[in-house]
């Protein structure tokens, strides 16, 4: 570590009175769990040079509800006040939340994904990374110009600015 670094940690841990540093002087940042004795056990706090890129770690006022057992160590589970209805099997556990979100059908790709239900008035699909809906408008296309991935394009004279807007990737 260098003399800035150094003198940078030394600041930042002055900053915070109360944070430890470790027999290096190095600053470790602690989050406040539940069962300090147990938490301690689990959690395995680390210097903030140990993180990828050097990337600092600031104090936290976010309680940890649970932890879980992730490669690199045990992970923190944040209290909150979001309410999960279920969880899904797909890379990893998945919290599924409780919402008004009307779901009118499902589709299987990397675990069953809603399909929400929208006003939307849906002319035609195209596959183009994945099922693409083609809504049905009154926006005049050119049959005769396609761009990237066989793509329409719009005439630029007399189109309502607003109705264009809408169609931009």
């Amino acid at each position: 570590m260098s003399t800035t670094e150094e003198t940078m940690t030394n600041e930042i841990a002055q900053a915070h009175n109360g944070e430890e540093q470790n027999e290096n002087g190095n600053e470790t940042t602690a989050l406040a769990v539940q069962g300090e004795a147990q938490s301690q056990a689990t959690l395995n706090l680390r210097p903030s040079e140990y993180l990828p890129g050097n990337r600092p770690v600031t104090v936290s006022s976010r309680k940890i509800a649970d932890t879980f057992s992730a490669v690199g160590g045990a992970r923190p589970v944040f209290a909150s006040d979001v309410q999960f209805k279920e969880t899904m099997q797909v890379s990893g556990i998945r919290p599924i939340a409780a919402s008004t979100l009307a779901v009118r059908d499902t589709y299987n790709t990397m675990g069953s994904r809603p399909v929400s239900a929208s006003a939307l008035k849906v002319k035609d699909t195209l596959q183009a990374s994945g099922i693409r809906p083609i809504a049905a408008s009154t926006l005049a296309i050119s049959e005769t110009i396609s761009i990237m991935g066989n793509r329409p394009v719009a005439a630029n004279s007399d189109i309502n600015i607003d109705l264009l807007m809408g169609y931009l990737d």
